[in-house]
């Protein structure tokens, strides 16, 4: 390990190693890993953006990777900074971990066509969309991923019945710490 890397960087960078072991078990991405514990950030990994004052990670960027593993949040939510995730165009694996709601400066989450991703049907306010970047919001079976901890301040929605487009908004919902695209 380098010396430049204290004791907060070594947590950020094993954090990093953790999640690509997880997201890119058959190391498609080619990425060392021993080179990433040194920190993530003087690696320059394609699709991974840095501050460029602090040296640390605030997004992750990785779209139509051919990427087959699971999201580790555990992992994801010691990137103390990271505001955005994509993982559009992928082969992800599970659920998107309701546990990454606690990721504390994560606003952005897009987990959009990923063969293997489920999607969940509710009735709940309380819930993240999971938009379809292609398509207008009709077939909400295939539209949101759940999180029950998160309340939503406003959604605005489309959807058609019949080639006629609709939209709606629905409001008086409290804040939302982040929304899935």
């Amino acid at each position: 390990m380098s010396s430049f890397c204290n004791g907060d960087e070594f947590i950020e960078s094993k954090s990093f190693i953790n999640f690509l072991v997880a997201i890119d078990p058959n190391n498609v991405l080619n990425v060392d890993r021993n080179a990433l514990l040194s920190y993530p950030c003087y690696y320059k990994l394609h699709g991974v953006k840095c501050d460029l004052r602090s040296s640390v990670v605030i997004e992750i960027r990785l779209k139509n990777m051919n990427l087959s593993g699971v999201i580790n949040a555990e992992s994801l939510c010691k990137l103390s900074n990271l505001r955005v995730l994509s993982l559009v165009r992928n082969k992800i694996e599970g659920n998107v971990p309701e546990s990454i709601s606690s990721c504390r400066s994560l606003t952005t989450i897009n987990a959009n066509q990923n063969t293997q991703i489920p999607r969940k049907k509710s009735t709940t306010k309380q819930q993240l969309f999971h938009k379809n970047e292609t398509q207008l919001f009709n077939d909400f079976s295939q539209s949101y991923q759940i999180f029950t901890k998160v309340e939503l301040q406003s959604l605005n929605y489309k959807w058609s019945i019949s080639n006629r487009p609709k939209s709606e908004q629905i409001t008086n919902i409290s804040t939302s710490p982040f929304v899935i695209l």
